[in-house]
């Protein structure tokens, strides 16, 4: 919003509606499942990565210290779509994990867009 704001020449200060702001520049809402979308194929690009990838040390990386006053910040594991996958993933058995983590990130972001579980035969 701040860049379609710039565009228009536009300040927060000016109280202008985003729906006002989007008419004007004919853009659409950014829509929550593209967002969603994103945050899905990088979880499962992560965790698709074996332990030594920087990107998975960052994610399970805790800071000591105190934070600042008033709400924290939502950290990536925190989102629910991430928390919800990360539980699905935890409630599948060893070798049904190794099977969706061997499988393309393709078939895998479609399952996961489906909520599919995958079975492993015995």
């Amino acid at each position: 919003m701040r860049m379609l704001r710039w565009m228009c020449g536009l300040t927060r200060k000016d109280r202008v509606r985003n729906e006002k702001i989007r008419e004007t520049v004919k853009v659409g809402p950014l829509e929550r499942k593209k967002i969603q979308e994103s945050r899905m194929r990088w979880f499962g690009h992560v965790e698709r990565r074996d332990e030594s990838y920087i990107g998975k040390q960052v994610e399970k990386l805790v800071i000591e210290g105190k934070r600042k006053r008033g709400r924290p910040k939502m950290r990536w594991r925190d989102k629910k779509d991430l928390r919800e996958e990360r539980h699905r993933l935890e409630l599948c058995g060893d070798a049904e994990l190794k099977k969706i983590m061997s499988t393309p990130s393709r078939i895998w972001k479609r399952c996961s867009e489906r909520r599919v579980f995958f079975t492993v035969n015995k």
